[in-house]
């Protein structure tokens, strides 16, 4: 959770990246290699202002004034839909309101009509296999006490760098080794009671990262531990993850990006690539959440790699969006996504796609704007590769447009043919304009509201207020593929797709 990357240890950086990741790792059991699907844009450069009754279009304007009106041809073919964006800071919010009627304006603005582009899905990635046992034998609990101390580890978790003002500096978290099996190794809190269960779930744990999940991950997004060279990942077990996360907390996983850099030392970091595990990490969101910070883990390996000890360009919306749409694609379950998802679709209006810095912008573990990155990277990574546009990631900050310089779509493009995507497939709060009547929209900066217009046989003017400070971007689509409403109320659906189309 790159929310709490940056939270946490305030290096949260506001740019834009380019770059790409270097696999040097041999490929481990899982090689498949995935060409990206490109659509070239169509021919754009005829009057399209009529456009075709079964071909999905669309048109844009950018506002930056008070008061915008638009021209909006009758259209009988299916639905007139309006995507209003607003284009400032996640922490602020614009009243927008709008109003369609008869058409009477001589200057309302017109524009071209568009052919909608749409990317082919790639094929999906394989089903998880199931994992061998461990064969490695534990180290001996009873053996380990506070005199041995070569045995023992400290970690200093970000709740625990804070000075108390009765006793000074909290103790760090103390553990025990545990196991170490191929990539793995598996330290835990010496609070934690050792019993017949929790050595099976430490063998059951180990045995699914070493043979299953990073590989799976390693063979799509590169390496999640090249610290020491010798490719070991630490798995630090504490239910201090929770204190963390804060006091009612659901957090049961996380990996701090000063455990990746080798330019700082205890507290601020350790010595070696670790994630962070609750001890009660439920069975059945397992997969996701480790292949969650698995990909986290790779991400600041490539980030350590190309930037080393300077500043390191990270941003939540990227960082967590590709994160999400690795566990969803990679395991096939959508356990740990499912309510992010459905708040965002609940009120896409309050949901800023992007949000550089969660902390600062007062967007932490916002589960909208999870769910607007989560529905548009897994998007996204379905029709470009997940392998594509990972490395946006680590784009560096002289880079204009990262996503024309990796998969050769301008970001404008990519979003509008996702916030099409979105608004389509009718599972998505849409507020309803009435003839004449006007409606307010309350838009987050950075957020999207959709807006189905009403039908009639005339001409009509679409007029936009807000205030003078409001830049925002205005799509209105013709989508021929489903029937016009004219509900007074807002449409919701409240199930969202198992994956965004």
């Amino acid at each position: 959770m790159a929310g709490l990357h940056r939270g946490l240890v305030h290096a949260a950086i506001l740019v834009t990246l380019v770059g790409a990741f270097g696999i040097n790792r041999p490929a481990p059991e899982f090689t498949f290699v995935r060409k990206p699907i490109l659509v070239d844009r169509a021919d754009c450069s005829s009057d399209l202002f009529f456009p075709p009754s079964d071909e999905r279009c669309w048109t844009e304007l950018a506002g930056n004034d008070s008061h915008i009106p638009v021209a909006v041809p009758r259209y009988e073919g299916g639905e007139t839909l309006l995507m209003l964006t607003v284009q400032d800071a996640p922490h602020r919010s614009a009243e927008v309101t709008l109003i369609v009627e008869q058409s009477s304006s001589p200057s309302a603005v017109t524009s071209d009509w568009r052919p909608a582009v749409e990317f082919p899905e790639q094929p999906p990635y394989p089903v998880l296999p199931p994992s061998s046992a461990t064969t490695n034998p534990f180290v001996p609990i009873n053996g380990l006490s506070r005199e041995h101390q070569e045995n023992l580890e400290r970690w200093f978790l970000p709740t625990a760098r804070q000075r108390s003002p009765i006793d000074g500096e909290r103790e760090p978290i103390i553990t025990l080794p545990i196991l170490t099996y191929g990539r793995v190794r598996i330290v835990m809190d010496e609070t934690i009671a050792w019993n017949l269960h929790r050595s099976t779930w430490c063998r059951d744990l180990a045995a699914r990262l070493n043979n299953v999940l990073i590989p799976r991950v390693e063979s799509v997004l590169g390496p999640v531990a090249d610290r020491l060279a010798d490719g070991i990942l630490t798995v630090v077990v504490t239910p201090q993850v929770r204190a963390v996360g804060g006091g009612d907390s659901t957090v049961a996983a996380f990996v701090l990006a000063t455990d990746f850099r080798v330019d700082l030392d205890r507290p601020e970091g350790h010595s070696c690539d670790a994630i962070y595990l609750h001890p009660e990490l439920s069975p059945n969101d397992g997969d996701a959440i480790l292949v969650h910070e698995l990909t986290h883990a790779a991400q600041f390996c490539a980030l350590r790699r190309h930037y080393g000890s300077k500043p390191w360009p990270l941003q939540d919306w990227q960082i967590e969006g590709t994160a999400h749409a690795a566990e969803v694609l990679l395991t096939h379950k959508d356990s740990n996504i499912t309510d992010r998802l459905r708040a965002f679709h609940r009120s896409p209006e309050q949901s800023p796609l992007v949000v550089v810095d969660a902390a600062v912008s007062g967007r932490w573990r916002d589960p909208r704007c999870r769910g607007a990155t989560c529905s548009f990277f897994t998007w996204a990574a379905q029709r470009f590769g997940l392998e594509t546009i990972a490395p946006i990631v680590t784009s560096p900050t002289e880079s204009d447009d990262p996503w024309l310089t990796t998969i050769g779509q301008s970001w404008p493009d990519v979003q509008r043919a996702w916030l099409i995507s979105v608004a389509t497939a009718h599972e998505t709060r849409r507020h309803a304009a009435e003839w004449g009547q006007p409606l307010t929209v309350n838009i987050d900066g950075g957020a999207t509201a959709f807006v189905v217009l009403p039908t009639r046989d005339a001409e009509a003017t679409l007029s936009v207020t807000s205030r003078p400070d409001v830049c925002y971007r205005l799509t209105l689509l013709r989508d021929p593929r489903h029937g016009s409403t004219n509900d007074k109320t807002s449409t919701l659906l409240l199930a969202p797709p198992w994956l965004p189309r």
